[in-house]
């Protein structure tokens, strides 16, 4: 019987360089897995930006929630004696407000000043405590531009209608500055030629305004309710729209470049931004 040829494959046809190496695996590579270290990478960069995110909600970049604060004005019996020192008992009792913060950014001030607050039936009292490392104040008249050198401002509208509203201020030099805007930023000439009648304010220097190396200063403002527009004596529980403010320049000859800070920050370089103001309560 006569023996049937060799098999042959498709392999032995191929010339000899290119057929497969008999001893190599055949079968095909299996996918490489990714490297660690792409994967070291990736965390390191999603805990960083975690931890920018993270530093933001916590306030590492100093940034403070002041969407709206609240500030109490406690009731008086005795009326506080106008004199810039804040010695008498009756200042004890009144409540810091939070420490003021960049107007236009929110974020934490150089040098701290905070304020507090007195109510009786006849008057506000507002009282300024200000850090201040050199004073500077050179007016001396009435509804100067103290605004463009050291300054403690007080922003009042009453009602909250964002119409009409008054804005005091006093300089380290006690030098008074008061104005009715009849609405936002209108006439500044026409609105400072209005008097708050009654309205006072004495201011005492921890160092003096001649020389450098100060360590700060107070002022003390008495304001009556009875000469303030659009609006009457507050009782217990009444809400007002109120801001304060504070200047701190370092060169009177560049005004803009100084520290300008607030109660609640108007988040722009703009102090008249009503919708921006805070509340006070009126308590026992």
């Amino acid at each position: 019987m006569a023996s049937s040829p060799a098999s042959t494959s498709d392999d032995d046809e191929l010339p000899e360089e290119l057929r497969p190496d008999p001893d190599e695996d055949p079968s095909p590579e299996p996918a490489r897995k990714p490297r660690r270290k792409v994967w070291w990478i990736a965390a390191i960069l999603f805990l960083a930006f975690s931890s920018v995110i993270t530093a933001r909600m916590t306030g590492l970049f100093e940034r403070i929630d002041t969407s709206h604060r609240i500030a109490h004005a406690v009731r008086t019996s005795v009326a506080p004696v106008i004199d810039g020192t804040l010695e008498e008992a009756v200042w004890g009792r009144a409540e810091p407000t939070a420490a003021f913060v960049r107007s236009h950014n929110g974020e934490a001030a150089p040098l701290d000043c905070r304020a507090r607050l007195l109510w009786d039936e006849e008057a506000l009292y507002v009282a300024f405590e200000a850090q201040d490392h050199d004073l500077l104040a050179t007016y001396g008249q009435r509804d100067e531009a103290l605004y463009t050198q050291d300054v403690v401002e007080v922003f009042i509208d009453a009602d909250g209608d964002q119409k009409s509203y008054t804005e005091l201020e006093v300089s380290p030099r006690g030098t008074l500055f008061d104005a009715l805007f009849p609405s936002y930023r209108k006439n500044l000439d026409r609105s400072k030629r209005w008097n708050l009648l009654g309205f006072k304010a004495q201011v005492a220097l921890r160092g003096s305004l001649d020389a450098g190396a100060d360590r700060g200063w107070t002022a003390e403002l008495r304001i009556p309710f009875a000469s303030l527009a659009d609006t009457r004596a507050p009782k217990v529980g009444d809400r007002w729209h109120v801001n304060l403010f504070r200047i701190d320049v370092h060169d009177l000859k560049d005004p803009e470049h100084g520290d300008y800070t607030a109660w609640n920050p108007p988040l722009k370089g703009d102090f008249h931004t009503l919708d921006r103001f805070g509340t006070l309560i009126f308590k026992e």
